[in-house]
């Protein structure tokens, strides 16, 4: 395994606390060997307030999305909310709570950044890690800008007619 899939299978596996950051040889290629493989989901995805252009695709064989501008990952999301993890203990100064917009609703304050580890944690009210993303080290304002998922909440289910029966 490159260093690379290294760094996120440790991710993957709830290791948190030493993790500083997307190493330099993190490519799509070496996320392909390493996890089977890679499949594009969109073509047209974009990151952070500034609206950065990229590719969203997923990894065959691990709960892994990656944002990616050619070969270079921008940013991973590794899905635990099969096997949440405990959150782990960070020195505070360098810590952002964000409010993260989850579908219809919103967790106030679920979201754990340590932009200068590169990394960006999703938690719960009871405090398990539910997903996480890992990114080169950077600003909070950085991360916000160019990084950061960018949210939308769902718009009610309105009813459309089909076949033009009235409803």
């Amino acid at each position: 395994m490159t260093s690379c899939a290294t760094q996120l299978r440790e991710l993957l596996d709830g290791r948190l606390t030493n993790w500083r950051g997307l190493p330099p040889d993190c490519s799509l290629s070496a996320i392909a060997k390493a996890f089977g493989g890679v499949s594009m989901l969109d073509a047209s995805a974009r990151l952070g307030s500034k609206s950065v252009s990229c590719t969203r695709s997923s990894a065959e064989e691990a709960p892994l999305t990656l944002w990616h501008s050619g070969e270079t990952i921008l940013l991973a999301e590794c899905d635990l909310l099969s096997t949440p993890v405990p959150m782990p203990s960070f020195d505070p100064a360098g810590i952002f709570r964000m409010d993260v917009e989850w579908g219809a609703a919103t967790l106030k304050g679920g979201e754990m950044l340590t932009a200068a580890r590169g990394l960006s944690l999703i938690v719960t009210d009871d405090a398990n890690v539910v997903t996480c993303f890992g990114f080169s080290p950077m600003s909070a304002q950085d991360y916000l800008a160019t990084r950061r998922l960018r949210g939308q909440r769902l718009t009610p289910l309105i009813p459309h007619p089909i076949d033009g029966a009235a409803r």
